[in-house]
């Protein structure tokens, strides 16, 4: 939970042609929150001026620039392009932790097999879950396609023989932060949505042998031999809607 008091900096990269024109940032404020990453509590908004960082302060280690001065800085002290985003990831939202926000790394090929056993893959590496469970949320999560879960739903799928009391609700909200926290180990957690509690993946982020049947894949056919998300009981409907497809 975040506690005590937190120092937030954000940049970002403007395309400018050579630094001339640069736009005015004088007006410019960014509005946001803070997201508790257990709870999904958002914290009462609150507003940042922006400004302009100098070719010393670009290039200055990132510890040394959260000690920077915000006062504007007029056209000619500053420089186009400076930040630490690429120009690309200029209005990603970023949800921010105790640790900061993790980046996500760019080029990453993620693959979910849900045909058989369950695994999620990075750049042909398997992901290493903390537990059994976290695993198993991700598949449920990965078997909605892209439809969310909420907190109910999800401890009456994963403790099928349990009543969802104080104890488990506060054992999957454990396990909701740590399947976050391993996506971020891997730097996928832009995969995952959590809004409130209610969470989802975004397909369009992954590959998945489940996804590329239901658009028609011959090779995702021929690899499906009747075994979807093995071991799960939950995944029995979405199997026998594929035996009936």
């Amino acid at each position: 939970m975040l506690t005590g008091h937190h120092s937030i900096r954000l940049e970002f990269t403007i395309d400018c042609d050579g630094g001339k024109d640069l736009p005015d940032l004088g007006a410019l404020h960014i509005t946001g929150w803070i997201c508790d990453p257990e709870t999904g509590k958002r914290s009462p908004e609150f507003t940042m001026p922006c400004r302009y960082l100098t070719r010393a302060e670009a290039d200055a280690p990132l510890s040394e620039r959260s000690n920077l001065p915000s006062r504007p800085l007029t056209g000619a002290e500053t420089l186009a392009g400076a930040g630490i985003l690429p120009a690309a990831e200029a209005g990603r939202s970023w949800e921010l932790t105790e640790g900061g926000p993790a980046a996500p790394r760019p080029g990453r090929h993620i693959f979910a097999r849900t045909f058989g056993y369950f695994d999620l893959f990075v750049d042909g590496e398997a992901v290493i879950f903390g537990n059994s469970k976290e695993k198993e949320l991700l598949a449920l999560l990965i078997d909605r396609n892209g439809g969310t879960v909420t907190a109910g739903e999800a401890m009456e799928l994963l403790w099928e023989d349990r009543i969802p009391d104080d104890y488990l609700k506060r054992k999957y909200r454990k396990l909701a932060f740590n399947l976050k926290r391993t996506l971020e180990k891997y730097g996928i957690a832009d995969i995952l949505v959590n809004n409130h509690g209610i969470r989802n993946i975004l397909p369009s982020r992954i590959s998945c042998d489940y996804y590329d049947l239901l658009r028609g894949s011959a090779d995702a056919a021929r690899s499906f031999r009747k075994s979807y998300m093995a071991g799960y009981s939950w995944a029995e409907t979405t199997l026998a809607s594929l035996w009936d497809s």
